[in-house]
């Protein structure tokens, strides 16, 4: 547990006073030397370096456990600088006394500057993989070529006592983190808040449904009757017609994404690489593009294109941006979009709504893979002369009360302490979704947080509270583990392989989609069959199938530990 006092403050005197140093890029370096690009900041950790760190040692890590291998050490950790405070946050994790050695960070400024070093040799002995935005065909190269090492045989209750239970209460969160070849070469992290994973909720204008005198809609007809009503009823009362009916991002964030909407039809997916339009219909994976609930889906969105009832504008420029500005407007002129209400300039405007029904399908919502456990926090490199100690170093991160204040904020600047639980001292220090100007939320990091957590060690954070209470509605239609696509790992043959094809085959969809929506000449029953041979020159059977062989080691690897 971390220092109950403004550790803040105190982290930044230590950042002020610390080694903030620049130099040129040289081989591996077996005494921790400069690097160019990157900031190196050196500190002890030594248990006694203060009375009080002494006292907050973890019980299961006392220094009759360390060798004089451990006490000798310099560890040497490459992490990315997300968040503004989190070189002082970094500060505080020293000094609690967890190794007995030296710690010294490398905050890289960019994947770019991290793939320079890594490339030159030199590298750190631990890297924290979320941290710097690490994919994983990356991590399975490094796994392929030795430059990460196997961690499994120093997850034991001697070495491992907090992970180690971890894994035993949540094994989903073991399996995702397992590699085809049975190892496992990156740790994950695991949150028990419902309403995290549940990355989209579809939110209406309650007060232009109450001006126009509407019911919320419950099928995609319904939608289509209140859409028209936004365009053309005047519901902001200024005598313009510039309300937007429906609006949503383009990009591959939970800001709205389009392709959530193909959980109306059945299929929830997304096109971020790692979900590649994947979803997993009784075990078998489907490439969602290439299916009739995908033709369906076009032609609505584009009717409602078409009909001016959709922002004319979203897919430019093909990111965000415009949807989060149009929110914010003040006040917003968006009827319908989904996320979370604290998207909008008005949030008391807006209601939460169920996705309205299409016929003959059943609505299935999409929920990230993150609820069965979010893998590649950490992992350690073959420079690392102490691995034992720094795993033993890596399970302090998995306590509660750390992974509490590691990822949303210390005692004393995030948090009080009131009767046993961590209370905010400010709601509004932390919001979802994470920006910087949210709070110190640093979700990268490792950390186990159970769901039996929250409110009697953590006080629910508000804009939990909102997640969580959109999950229960949510409940009934979410994909069930059976039909999340896990994101598995591939080998790194089939890793290789796999983006090759992804590379050409999204951008490929990403086009048609837009054309299919926005270009009033087109006509998507006619050109369907040339679309779908075209998906197929491009090897959409072969991205399957490496997708069905990674999904099938995944459930064997969960299976067996299951069982």
């Amino acid at each position: 547990m971390m220092k109950r006092k403004n550790i803040l403050a105190t982290a930044m005197a230590i950042t002020l006073a610390g080694s903030m140093l620049l130099g040129g890029c040289s081989g591996k370096s077996e005494s921790g030397g400069n690097t160019a690009g990157t900031t190196v900041q050196e500190t002890t950790s030594k248990a006694d370096s203060t009375p009080e760190s002494a006292a907050q040692t973890d019980p299961s890590q006392e220094n009759d456990a360390w060798t004089e291998v451990s006490k000798d050490n310099t560890l040497r950790i490459m992490i990315g600088q997300s968040n503004p405070i989190f070189p002082e946050l970094t500060n505080v994790i020293t000094a609690e006394g967890w190794y007995p050695g030296k710690i010294e960070w490398m905050f890289q400024s960019s994947r770019d500057q991290f793939q320079l070093h890594m490339n030159t040799g030199d590298y750190g002995d631990l890297i924290f993989c979320n941290m710097l935005d690490l994919r994983e065909s990356m991590l399975s190269q490094y796994a392929a070529s030795g430059i990460i090492i196997p961690l499994e045989d120093y997850i034991t209750e001697d070495i491992m006592p907090n992970l180690y239970k971890m894994f035993t209460e949540q094994p989903s969160a073991k399996a995702v983190s397992t590699f085809p070849d049975g190892h496992i070469y990156t740790l994950p992290r695991f949150v028990g808040s419902t309403g995290d994973f549940l990355e989209d909720v579809m939110y209406i204008n309650k007060a232009w449904l109450d001006k126009l005198d509407l019911e919320v809609p419950t099928t995609i007809d319904e939608l289509y009757d209140v859409l028209v009503a936004f365009r053309d009823g005047d519901p902001n009362g200024n005598g313009e017609a510039d309300e937007i009916p429906m609006s949503f991002g383009v990009g591959t964030s939970g800001y709205s994404f389009v392709e959530e909407l193909m959980g109306i039809w059945g299929l929830p997916t997304k096109h971020f690489a790692t979900d590649g339009f994947r979803s997993v219909v009784n075990g078998e994976v489907v490439f969602v593009p290439a299916t009739e609930n995908w033709k369906e889906f076009l032609k609505y969105i584009r009717k409602l294109y078409q009909e001016g009832l959709i922002n004319q504008d979203v897919f430019s420029p093909a990111d965000d941006s415009q949807f989060l500005a149009l929110c914010e407007s003040d006040p917003s002129i968006v009827g319908v979009g989904w996320n979370s209400a604290k998207v909008f300039a008005n949030p008391d405007d807006y209601i939460a709504m169920l996705p309205p029904k299409a016929p003959g399908y059943e609505v299935k919502w999409r929920l990230h893979p993150g609820a069965i456990g979010t893998k590649n926090t950490v992992c350690i490199t073959d420079a690392c002369k102490d691995v034992e100690g720094a795993m033993r170093w890596l399970d302090n991160f998995y306590t509660v009360e750390n992974t509490i204040e590691q990822w949303y904020g210390p005692v004393g600047q995030t948090f009080e302490i009131v009767d046993g639980m961590y209370r905010l001292i400010d709601q509004d220090m932390l919001a979802w979704p994470t920006t910087p100007e949210d709070g110190i939320m640093t979700l990268g990091l490792p950390g186990y947080l159970p769901s039996s957590a929250f409110d009697t060690i953590l006080e629910t954070p508000n804009f939990m509270k909102e997640k969580m209470e959109a999950y229960r509605m949510y409940e009934p239609i979410l994909a069930d583990a059976g039909s999340i696509w896990p994101r598995p790992y591939t080998s790194d043959e089939q890793s290789e392989e796999i983006n090759e094809i992804y590379t050409d085959l999204s951008a490929y969809v990403i086009q048609q989609k837009v054309y299919f929506i926005t270009d009033s000449s087109a006509d998507i029953d006619a050109e369907w069959d040339n679309y779908l041979k075209t998906l197929s020159d491009l090897r959409v059977d072969e991205f399957v199938s490496i997708s069905q062989d990674a999904y099938e080691s995944y459930n064997e690897t969960y299976s067996s530990m299951v069982n």
